[in-house]
């Protein structure tokens, strides 16, 4: 008797809407997959799905943009900039409570001479339509990072959906030392992120 197995763990029937509303319900476990596994399997998902390069680089940005909304952005671009810089260069996101104060979403760290190191800042905003000069604002606190070991040398707002030709050039071209990456100029980098990952020829 002591050996005699349950009933109840052979019957799962009890169980059966559960397990319907799961096999229904896929977006009930998007949340559980990883940035990481969520970006690499988009760009696994669309490498099968089209062979023609063109379609497939705007298939992608299409798809990051369905998948990732605000903050999401900076985790899925901190994975996809880490497969186009090499270690020694640490891409880390940096954005959370402590942003009011350096305003960067994304630190990336190149090494340098006699243990200096330099860094490039970036600004991630999920913006449609026109874009105002908050984030520019945000990420020239970016010199908050600078120290005797550490210097900024680089900063850029990126925004997912803000078309540059919606925006005066004079208005948002290198203010203050501040690049702002438009929707165009977006895609270009998933660019260089996918064939790098793949090994195609960019053109």
């Amino acid at each position: 008797m002591s050996l005699k197995q349950v009933n109840r763990f052979w019957n799962m029937s009890h169980c059966k809407d559960s397990f319907e509303a799961l096999i229904n319900h896929d977006e009930l476990l998007i949340d559980s997959i990883g940035f990481s596994n969520r970006f690499n399997n988009l760009l696994t998902d669309n490498i099968s799905k089209s062979l023609e390069q063109t379609n497939f680089y705007n298939s992608f940005y299409q798809q990051m943009n369905k998948q990732f909304s605000n903050e999401e952005w900076e985790y899925a671009l901190v994975e996809g900039i880490r497969k186009i810089l090499p270690e020694p260069i640490l891409v880390e996101r940096t954005g959370g409570p402590a942003e009011k104060d350096h305003g960067t979403d994304i630190l990336i760290t190149l090494p340098g001479l006699l243990g200096k190191s330099y860094g490039i800042a970036i600004q991630v905003k999920d913006y449609r339509g026109l874009m105002s000069d908050g984030a520019i604002k945000q990420i020239q606190k970016a010199d908050y990072w600078n120290n005797e070991n550490f210097t900024v040398i680089d900063k850029y707002v990126i925004v997912t959906c803000c078309l540059e030709d919606d925006h005066p050039e004079e208005d948002f071209k290198d203010i203050d030392g501040v690049t702002v990456l438009f929707a165009e100029q977006l895609e270009s980098l998933l660019k260089d992120i996918t064939t790098g990952f793949i090994g195609l020829d960019r053109n």
